[in-house]
């Protein structure tokens, strides 16, 4: 079903109506109804909680200091610890060539 735009599964939550081409992304996508939190970190002290396991992956990185998102914009290499930090800051770029006169 990835490579069509057959999309097989339905989320039955009232109002909802998504489909989802893979069961697994349909399982995901449930859990933003239920509010189920399966992905706990396990950093002592920790024990927060995710309803995805990308968002349990990029909180560790704030434990770990890893940064492995990277600019590749032209003499900028700053780097994050999360990809949705990452394409924000890609904007700047943007914006910025877009007021270039």
């Amino acid at each position: 079903h990835t490579h069509t735009d057959e999309k097989p599964y339905a989320c039955e939550h009232e109002g909802c109506g998504k489909r989802f081409a893979e069961a697994s992304k349909l399982t995901r996508h449930e859990h933003t109804h239920t509010g189920e939190q399966p992905y706990a970190c396990d950093h002592e002290g920790c024990g927060k909680r995710f309803a995805q396991s990308s968002g349990l992956t990029a909180h560790k990185h704030r434990h770990t200091g890893e940064q492995p998102y990277t600019c590749d914009h032209e003499g900028c290499g700053k780097r994050f610890s999360e990809s949705g930090n990452l394409a924000r800051h890609k904007r700047t770029h943007m914006a910025a060539t877009m007021l270039a006169p």
